[in-house]
């Protein structure tokens, strides 16, 4: 993996990370299947759980809304 990124990414960073059109980073966040946060109005990722998803092959379950 890009040991370059940052700790903390952005959908663009993440985008390159992976390979991916930004568009499919941001479709994979709406369908619950690439781990993300949302903070305030931006999403953020985290490298290490991204990497985690990557070797294990799966997709986070989607969380409930309240």
């Amino acid at each position: 993996m890009n040991e370059q990124a940052p700790d903390i990414m952005t959908a663009e960073e993440v985008a390159a990370f992976l390979r991916v059109n930004i568009k499919t980073v941001y479709d994979s966040v709406k369908a619950g299947e690439i781990p993300a946060v949302h903070v305030m109005k931006t999403i953020r990722f985290s490298r290490s759980a991204l990497t985690s998803w990557l070797e294990r092959g799966e997709t986070p379950q989607p969380k409930r809304k309240r």
